[in-house]
């Protein structure tokens, strides 16, 4: 036991101990705490200065919104965009900085308790790097608005924490990270507007928090995942713009929180699933610009809280939903550009809160519903481009709010009815192209901010009402193509301060112009051409300083040339043929005057005097060649819609009208007056050209050689004058030339030989009697042979020495069937005049291809090719010989190097060696025609490894074999394959997607193999591809287009012939063909295979096939279209007017169809139409007369019974009355026995 002193000790050393730990404690506390500070001072300090030294990588270091950032002072307390938590950088937001740099010195380790980083809108370059996951505290990260390039990291799917994601607007590439899916916490991703690829990751599916997720205006592909489905949190969706295709997934239908779905153009196909109708909290549904088919599901109906939905330019077919009336939310509806058919809902009409009604370019028909006056706030309405009839409905008048009123291009009839004068607030009118009649209303000037009234193609008649002068807004009046009568108002003048579009052309106006114009007028195009107007063109005119095009054509003034016109700055095309002017042509002072000027027409007048040299001297605009642009500009306001200038020309002797006026055209036709003395030699100045017409005048004296310049000329007429002397040899550089008329002066010597003049004709030269050579009988000099001596268009001796004869013989065949005397006669005629040396030189040429033929005989043999030890070989050629069985997998062992290997047209047998593959250096490999490889491609290595070739393979031609079995699968998606031709095998199976990797193809060719698939829509991704041909296979289905602008849009020839597609021809398709605008070549109803293709051929062949529906209006805009065959299918309908504006086709077939209505007269405007069959439709009325339909026979229409007139025996008169005794089924057994 412890005795009381040693308690008594125990107790002094406790309380010692306690005071001596009172008295250290706070010691110790301080000691910690000055240990911390120094600690996360020392913290702050290093994070200050890696900031700075970030800072220091800029360049603009000097940034002022970042002059705190400075070692001087507090970077948690002073710093602009940096905040701190318990001393630490917490915040960094320098959002809109102007900051130009990278992130390569991003302090990423030392920053280790960042949780918020906003470096959006600045300048940010290079890639972000995968440093990045040193941010483990990271919940913000916003980097949008940069040029951020380079892949996201798949480290950035290690920030557990992060909540928002924000790296749209930038340059980004590659593939979304699946490791993304990690981040559980992620509320929002944001990676819109950028150039990534690649599918969407299944692991997207996984973000359970996920409420916004906008991957939109990407490049991905693939389909949507049904993990997309998991997200019941997600409440706006977007994943517009991209290439994903495939169905929209069922799954989607369990996001019921979603309220924003945008799937905008992509390449959706299939129906619209009927779950999205349960999507019950859906304000916004945006399908447009898909392939999307089937009909609207009444499911939608259910969609309560929806305020817009757009479907249009789609597939979709059927009957509108009367349900859609029933959502009363909706605020926008759009189902334009489809193919929706019946009448417009009157259920429409319940839709209170509707601002934008858009139903045009569908098939609707029946009349406008009463019930769509019902709807109060309506601000624009689009129903035009349907087949609806019927008057206009009175109720429309009740539309106060109305701003746009489109109803043109239908079929509505009677008066425009005056409660349209209610509408006060309207802006722009479009009633053009219907069967209005009766008179213009008055009231309209109660629509007092009225900027656009159409109403051209109608029947319009009576006077025009000069209220119109009251509409102070009004910019546009076209009143084109009526019957209105009467004198112009004299108050039209005084318009000029708003008026910019003034279009009465084709009607039976009379009188006199409105003889003021005011100072300062707005005016730019003025069109009276074809009325009955008279007296003289007012000098007040001159005020119009902003008038572009003026047509006074196809009148009766009767003045002198009016001089003042070169005070007009801004004038490209003047008209004023078929007047009564007179006089010379003279003033012309002003050094800028046509400056501008690219259409002069002052043809069929009475002007005289030599030809104004100073007129040709100051037309700048049409001495400068314009640069081709990628989509075909025209004349005419830039950004202005609701008009299109448009001319009456001649050129290539015919008369038409361009609607739209092409700034590449430049025209000069002073023809059907009487100039005379010499054509000035400046006209050679005038380089960009296309037409020059100075036919029947009175000029004299020689051809300038300078016109030898004009090298873009397509029509060049002088016919009908008193020129003298010779053809300027010179002229044969004018290789555009289609049409030359020289006909009826006093031309003498030798034409000029080669090129364009080579296919002109006699009735290019006849009445010159002093001419000689080639086309004419009389020959130029004792030598002289049909043949031309020019050895620049020579090709290759043997290559051209067999096409002669090839021609040659297929000639003479011809011949023996079909004109053997004819032949005999001919060579008669040869040997009486002596002229034996083009027959001499015939039988040369065969006996040189016989000579050819023995050796190539004597050469068939098994030829050993040691070419193991050609490791340095860049090109090998053996093609066109009888080589069988030659090439072995050693030899493509060791050629590494070869770049191009010709083995074409040989007698090769075997299979391909699978060591091809090691040719990693080849860029052209051709084995076409007659080669007989039994390929299965599934089964060797060689051919699939064909596409693994394609990251350097840039030509592989394997046609006319006998291959068969599949296509590879596997072509990369670093392809540079730019042609690929395997037509005519046996090839089977699908056409791979992979082939949607192969952004280098321009020539596409598969046709004639046994290929069993619907339309492959992803080809539209293939942004260079020029030629695609598909014909004689199995493919079948609709064809469903791509959403995307761009798509086809460098597509010259489209062949998709002899399969099974079936459905409507798709608008969409042929909306899209923006290279079909230029000149090219047709095949008249041969077949044939082009060695070369022209850049400048054109051809649509969409023939044999099931497609139904009616002929597209929009084929008229393809108007570079050379060749359109849509025969053997069951197409129906009328044959649209606008194929009258396809000026260069040449071959036009639409037999065999179901065709009705008559043959507008329009088509007589094809001057260059050499072949048409329209054979056994259901066409009838009269035929059009002139131009290229005289020269078309029966053939062209037979078994159409209610057609009349030449050719045909039934006349066009009034008491004619169809024949009814032959039957279709007697017309085509009529036409069988022809045929056989």
């Amino acid at each position: 036991m412890c005795t009381l002193r040693q308690v008594h000790l125990k107790e002094n050393i406790i309380e010692n101990f306690i005071s001596l730990y009172l008295m250290m404690v706070p010691k110790i506390v301080q000691f910690l705490i000055l240990l911390y500070l120094f600690t996360v001072t020392s913290a702050s300090i290093e994070e200050a200065i890696a900031l700075l030294k970030w800072k220091a990588t800029f360049k603009n270091k000097t940034n002022s919104l970042l002059a705190s950032w400075t070692q001087s002072s507090n970077a948690c307390e002073d710093w602009y965009g940096v905040m701190c938590s318990n001393g630490r950088v917490s915040k960094l937001d320098i959002q809109g900085a102007r900051v130009i740099g990278t992130l390569y010195d991003f302090p990423f380790s030392t920053l280790p308790f960042l949780e918020y980083v906003d470096l959006s809108v600045n300048n940010l370059s290079g890639t972000i790097p995968p440093e990045i996951s040193n941010l483990t505290n990271l919940v913000y990260l916003d980097l949008h608005t940069n040029l951020l390039s380079g892949t996201i990291p798949s480290q950035i799917g290690s920030l557990a924490k992060l909540q928002n994601i924000n790296i749209y607007d930038n340059l980004l590439n590659g593939s979304i990270p699946a490791s993304l899916g990690n981040l559980t916490n992620l509320s929002i991703l944001f990676l819109y507007q950028n150039d990534l690829s690649g599918s969407i990751p299944t692991e997207i599916g996984y973000l359970r928090s996920l409420t916004s997720l906008d991957l939109g205006t990407n490049s991905l592909n693939g389909s949507i995942p049904t993990s997309l489905g998991n997200l019941i949190n997600l409440s706006s969706l977007f994943l517009n713009e991209n290439h994903l295709f495939g169905s929209i997934p069922t799954s989607l239908g369990n996001l019921t929180n979603l309220s924003i779905l945008y799937l905008q153009q992509n390449n959706f196909s299939g129906s619209i699933p009927e779950e999205i109708g349960y999507l019950r909290s859906l304000r916004q549904l945006v399908l447009a610009k898909n392939s999307l088919s089937g009909a609207i599901p009444a499911s939608l109906g259910n969609l309560t809280s929806l305020t817009s939905m757009y479907l249009r330019e789609n597939h979709l077919s059927g009957s509108i939903p009367e349900e859609i009336g029933y959502i009363n939310t909706l605020s926008y509806l759009d189902l334009s550009t489809n193919f929706l058919n019946g009448s417009i809902p009157a259920s429409l009409g319940n839709l209170n809160n509707l601002y934008l009604l858009s139903l045009y370019a569908n098939s609707l028909s029946g009349s406008i519903p009463s019930e769509l006056g019902n709807i109060g706030r309506l601000v624009t309405m689009f129903l035009n481009i349907n087949q609806l009839v019927g008057s206009i409905p009175d109720s429309l008048g009740n539309l106060r709010n109305l701003q746009w009123m489109y109803l043109h291009n239908n079929n509505l009839t009677e008066k425009i009815p005056s409660s349209f004068c209610n509408l006060i607030k309207l802006e722009v009118v479009y009633l053009g192209r219907n069967n209005l009649r009766g008179e213009i209303p008055q009231c309209l000037v109660n629509i007092s901010g009225l900027q656009v009234l159409k109403i051209e193609d109608n029947i319009l008649g009576e006077d025009i009402p000069s209220s119109i002068c009251n509409l102070t807004s009004l910019r546009i009046l076209d009143l084109g193509r009526n019957n209105l009568k009467g004198a112009i108002p004299q108050c039209f003048g005084n318009m000029g301060g708003h008026l910019e579009v003034l279009d009465i052309h084709q009607n039976n106006l009379y009188g006199t112009l409105p003889e003021i114009f005011s100072i300062g007028s707005a005016l730019r195009s003025l069109d009276l051409h074809d009325n009955e107007l008279e007296g003289k063109i007012p000098p007040s005119l001159a005020n119009c300083k902003n008038l572009e095009i003026l047509d006074l054509g196809d009148n009766h003034f009767s003045d002198t040339f009016p001089i003042w016109f070169e005070t007009l700055p801004s004038l490209k095309v003047l008209s004023l043929r078929s007047n009564k002017l007179h006089g010379p042509i003279r003033g012309l002072s002003n050094e800028n005057m046509f400056s501008k000027l690219r259409i002069i027409d002052l043809s069929y007048n009475a002007f005289t005097g030599n030809l104004s040299t100073s007129l040709f001297q100051k037309l700048k605009a049409m001495r400068t060649i314009d640069q081709p642009a990628n989509i075909p500009t025209y004349l005419g306001k830039s950004g202005e819609r609701d008009y299109n200038d448009s001319v009456t020309v001649s050129t290539k002797g015919r008369e038409y009208e361009l609607d739209r006026i092409s700034t590449i055209f430049k025209t000069i036709d002073l023809s059907s007056n009487k100039f005379e003395g010499h054509i000035p030699s400046s006209l050679g100045d005038l380089i960009a050209l296309r037409v020059l017409n100075l036919s029947h005048n009175k000029l004299q004296g020689n051809i300038p050689s300078s016109l030898g310049s004009l090298s873009l000329v397509e029509s060049l007429d002088f016919s009908f004058n008193q020129l003298s002397g010779e053809i300027p040899q010179q002229l044969v550089g004018m290789t555009f030339l289609a049409v030359l008329d020289l006909s009826h002066n006093h031309l003498q010597g030798c034409i000029p030989q080669g090129r364009q003049f080579d296919t002109f004709e006699n009735n290019s030269y006849e009445g010159n009697d002093g001419l000689r050579g080639f086309p004419l009988s009389r020959s130029c000099g004792s030598n002289w042979t049909p043949e031309t001596n020019n050895s620049d268009y020579e090709s290759d001796d043997e290559e051209s020495d067999s096409e002669f004869l090839n021609d040659f013989w297929k000639a003479a065949l011809m011949g023996y069937g079909s004109g053997l005397c004819i032949g005999l006669s001919i060579i008669y005629i040869m040997i009486s005049t002596g002229n034996l040396k083009w027959l001499a030189t015939i039988f040369e040429k065969l006996e040189h291809k016989i000579m050819m033929q023995q050796i190539r005989k004597q050469q068939s043999q098994r030829v050993q090719m040691h070419v193991g030890i050609g490791m340095e070989l860049r090109a090998l050629m053996v093609g066109h010989n009888p080589t069988t069985n030659w090439f072995t997998s050693q030899a493509s062992d060791h050629l590494h190097l070869p770049s191009s290997l010709g083995l074409s047209t040989n007698s090769l047998n075997g299979s391909i060696p699978a060591s091809m593959g090691n040719l990693t250096g080849l860029s052209s490999l051709n084995l076409h025609e007659k080669s007989s490889f039994p390929l299965y491609w599934k089964q060797f290595e060689g051919p699939q490894c064909f596409g693994i070739m394609s990251v350097h393979l840039e030509v592989l031609d394997i046609h006319q074999n006998n291959l068969y079995g599949t296509l590879p699968e596997n072509f990369s998606y670093r392809s540079v394959l730019r042609s690929l031709d395997l037509h005519d095998n046996k090839l089977e199976g699908k056409i791979p997607q992979s082939l949607a990797n192969c952004k280098e193809l321009e020539l596409l060719d598969l046709g004639y193999n046994h290929l069993n698939n619907t339309f492959p829509m992803w080809l539209g991704t293939l942004p260079k591809l020029k030629n695609l041909s598909l014909r004689s296979n199995k493919l079948h289905g609709a064809i469903r287009t791509l959403s995307d602008e761009s798509m086809f849009y460098e597509l010259r020839i489209i062949d998709l012939s002899h399969n099974a597609f079936t459905g409507n021809l798709s608008t969409s398709l042929l909306q899209k063909l923006k290279a079909m605008r230029k000149i090219d070549k047709t095949s008249e109803g041969l077949e044939l295979e082009l060695v070369r293709i022209l850049t400048i051929y054109v051809t649509i062949d969409l023939s044999t096939n099931k497609f139904e529906g009616y002929v597209p209006s929009n084929l008229g805009d393809l108007i570079a279209l050379g060749g359109l065959n849509l025969s053997h299918n069951r197409l129906q309908g009328n044959i649209p007017t606008s194929l009258g504006n396809l000026f260069f086709i040449e071959s036009l077939d639409l037999s065999f169809n179901q065709l009705s209505g008559e043959i507008p007269q329009l088509l007589a405007v094809l001057t260059s139409l050499s072949f048409l069959n329209l054979y056994h439709n259901h066409l009838q009325g009269c035929i059009p007369q002139g131009r290229q339909f005289s020269t078309f026979d029966n053939n062209s229409y037979e078994c159409n019974d209610g057609l009349k007139r030449f050719p045909v025996s039934k006349g066009c008169g009034s008491n004619w009355t169809p024949e009814t005794n032959n039957s279709d089924y007697e017309c085509l057994e009529e036409h069988l026995v022809e045929c056989l």
